[in-house]
């Protein structure tokens, strides 16, 4: 052989040597989660890989399949925080049995759903080790629990092999608790519009609590979830895209309302937000992202694991009045009939009218000739703020019937004197829609399904005739 064909051949031989040590790698990889443990001359295994990320589903595996053991009962613990599922999700109940592929089965050589006070477990009585294939049980994280990197599975020291199904310890166990994983933790934070009263101080505790983001989480607690929650200023840039300013400190707790820094720009004009929540909890171990496929809850401050918008829209007051005759006037056929009213607007409740009271007059008029008993005038774009109207002395022969004067003022509408009197554009008052962020006394939205007019009904009858 010479010298040229040797060298050939070696090289050939390396190359072979390196794809054999490459396949070896993958396949060392394919089973990274394998735990094996070796007693009395005989193997099992067992093993956890993520079945479904979003649903929190993992797959508890093993195999004792030709064991050389006079163990008379199996037990696989879920954990504290799980419960029992099907391969397709289906929560399992306690009684049932389940086949090698960790379905509902009617045979009862099966494993038995069953529960004591450490959780949720599959228990195999007088299994036949000769026959027993390769055995999944799929554990789901509990709706309770909000998650998180580097959990555990199962109960530590309970899972395994037992001398009797009595027992309360494994003589040979399976430590599932020490394969590291990730669990999902969600929150859903929704997009918000919030109506804002013109000229009202937002930084009432009432406003601030009823205008705060809406925020739950998906699972557990929303107060136990470690996180931070970012506001930033939507702009439109010079070149018409949105540019995105971080305002205020990121906030760690409830409630997510609007920073302080913003309570001026709110009050004064439509402004929009991006609220977006960022994970600060403990980072994931390699070996935990390496056993949750990859999956881990990001610790960072730049990728959120939710966002949404948040957007403000000034609104304005408006009071309806409603004029009505008992009947219609006297000298209808010869002239009009007027009636006009002051309007008084105060920064605080409960003011005294003086005589250098600034006031505006609104007027309704009964036009010479007219047919109908009753008009109506809108007084619109009032700033928030503390009102009072007095009706003055009608025009002609007419006098008020003061006994019968209606308002709808907040919950407690009055009829009387007192009607039309004191009352507050911009109250906060309670919803009436589901869908209403706040809802003011007052308001004049651009969806007149929410609008909330202040309105007051004053009534006259002509002093010819009998009040």
């Amino acid at each position: 052989m010479n010298r040229t064909k040797r060298t050939w051949i070696t090289i050939i031989c390396i190359i072979c040597c390196m794809m054999c040590m490459n396949m070896a790698v993958l396949a060392s990889e394919s089973i990274s989660n394998t735990t094996e443990s070796t007693e009395n001359n005989s193997t099992m295994t067992y093993d956890i890989s993520l079945k479904n990320w979003n649903r929190r589903i993992y797959d508890l595996s093993f195999n004792v399949q030709g064991m050389d053991s006079d163990a008379e009962a199996i037990r696989i613990y879920a954990g504290i925080q799980y419960h029992l599922t099907d391969s397709y999700g289906d929560v399992l109940e306690e009684g049932m049995y389940i086949d090698a592929d960790g379905n509902v089965t009617a045979d009862t050589k099966g494993g038995l759903v069953s529960r004591d006070l450490n959780g949720w477990y599959v228990l195999w009585s007088k299994p036949d080790y000769d026959k027993m294939s390769e055995q999944h049980i799929y554990v789901q994280a509990n709706v309770t629990f909000v998650g998180g990197n580097n959990k555990h599975l199962s109960v530590a020291g309970l899972s395994g092999l037992y001398q009797s199904k009595e027992d309360t310890q494994p003589i040979q166990p399976m430590a599932f608790e020490d394969i590291v994983i990730n669990v999902a933790t969600e929150v859903d934070i929704s997009d918000t519009e919030v109506p804002i009263m013109s000229g009202m101080n937002v930084e009432t505790s009432a406003f601030l609590s009823a205008s705060a983001v809406k925020m739950t989480a998906v699972y557990g607690d929303l107060r136990d979830i470690p996180m931070a929650v970012q506001w930033y200023h939507v702009s439109e840039g010079a070149d018409g895209t949105k540019v995105e300013t971080p305002v205020g400190e990121p906030m760690t707790q409830m409630p997510y309302h609007v920073p302080s820094t913003e309570y001026h720009t709110i009050a004064s004009k439509n402004t929009e937000y991006l609220v977006k929540v960022f994970y600060t909890g403990e980072p994931s171990t390699a070996e935990a992202k390496k056993n949750t496929n990859g999956h881990e809850n990001a610790v960072s401050d730049t990728e959120a694991i939710d966002q949404a918008s948040y957007r403000t829209e000034l609104v304005k007051g408006r009071i309806d009045i409603d004029v009505m005759l008992k009947r219609l006037p006297y000298h209808n056929d010869t002239s009009a009939t007027k009636f006009s009213y002051r309007l008084y607007r105060f920064d605080q409740p409960n003011q005294v009218i003086q005589g250098y009271t600034p006031y505006t007059v609104y007027t309704v008029t009964f036009e010479k000739g007219g047919t109908q008993l009753v008009q109506h005038l809108s007084i619109e774009g009032l700033d928030a703020g503390w009102y009072t109207l007095v009706p003055e002395t009608p025009y002609s022969d007419f006098v008020e019937i003061a006994d019968e004067r209606w308002d709808n003022r907040g919950k407690d509408g009055r009829i009387g004197s007192s009607a039309g009197v004191d009352f507050s554009i911009g109250q906060i008052v309670e919803n009436k829609y589901s869908w209403e962020m706040i809802r003011y006394q007052g308001q004049d939205t651009k969806d007149s399904v929410g609008d909330n007019h202040f309105k007051v009904t004053y009534k006259y009858n002509e002093a010819l005739f009998g009040v």
